[in-house]
């Protein structure tokens, strides 16, 4: 059984994270964290829990924090005992090369084979780079990258921080940097911009008709468990509540768009964390993850 440190534990993700992880097969939560609410049943912090957790909110962590450790708010804790699995969901060690860039759909392998700490970046960078594996697993990547982010991302990035024209940039260089993981010698450029819609779009240049670029898609997503083409951009309600990213192709000349409906807090929040928590800990992706969606 893994045993789950949840820090922030009074933050949006973090109760979104707790109502996945008290139905999850392999996890126990062990200890919620959060100073400003010292003494407070989870139950009572965040709706929806009654009858499903007892876990009380304590002001600090047990010392040395081991098992998985989820950051949903604040500094990685210096204090890890050695078997310490830790998921940084606030974006602050993205920047950190020694921490594996927190998407299961780019860095599965890594995740699976020995590593300990994963760095989640935003919603538009977890998206975007889910969108773009398979044409850069493929070396067909090539001129402008645009990735146009939906309102929800306008409101956050990270658990309620307000969204700055320096996160766009960060965004960029984050891509960037997923893009030539795959594509060392890709020579391009990444350009993140705001939408209005609610599904994110990457337009790219392709240089195959729409078919054959689908079954790039089809063939690099067929063993992957959250990531889905369709025949038709998703409606909103085909994802809410569940991890799913729902893609759909379409290419003009030789300009392909793809549009990716996501639920933002579970695909592109809390769903994504118990992900790669899945993943370090050498689980099956589904696992505690097999959601109902709403349909409504």
């Amino acid at each position: 059984m893994i045993k789950a440190t949840i820090l922030g534990a009074d933050t949006e993700c973090a109760g979104e994270l707790i109502r996945i992880l008290v139905h999850h097969p392999d996890v126990e939560i062990v200890s919620a964290v959060s100073a400003a609410c010292d003494g407070e049943r989870v139950d009572r912090v965040h709706r929806g829990l009654t009858g499903d957790t007892d876990l009380v909110i304590s002001a600090q962590a047990p010392t040395p924090i081991g098992g998985a450790v989820f950051v949903c708010a604040g500094d990685v804790p210096a204090d890890l005992a050695d078997d310490a699995r830790v998921i940084d969901m606030t974006g602050a060690m993205t920047a950190d090369p020694d921490w594996v860039l927190g998407v299961g759909e780019l860095n599965r392998k890594a995740l699976v084979r020995g590593a300990t700490r994963a760095a989640m970046p935003d919603i538009a960078v977890q998206t975007a780079v889910a969108v773009l594996m398979p044409v850069i697993k493929e070396g067909m990547l090539d001129g402008e990258v645009t990735v146009t982010c939906p309102r929800h991302c306008a409101d956050g990035c990270h658990c309620g921080a307000v969204r700055t024209v320096a996160d766009a940039e960060t965004d960029a260089r984050l891509i960037m940097e997923a893009i030539r993981q795959e594509q060392p010698h890709f020579s391009g450029t990444v350009k993140v911009v705001q939408g209005e819609g609610d599904a994110l779009t990457v337009s790219f240049f392709s240089g195959v008709d729409g078919q054959a670029l689908r079954q790039v898609y089809d063939k690099h997503i067929a063993d992957h468990n959250f990531c889905f083409t369709v025949d038709s951009p998703a409606p909103t309600q085909d994802v809410t509540n569940t991890n799913k990213c729902l893609m759909h192709i379409a290419v003009d000349g030789h300009r392909a768009t793809v549009t990716a409906t996501i639920d933002p807090r579970i695909k592109g929040c809390a769903g994504a964390a118990v992900h790669i928590m899945n993943l370090l800990y050498g689980l099956h992706e589904r696992t505690g993850l097999a959601l109902k969606a709403l349909g409504r």
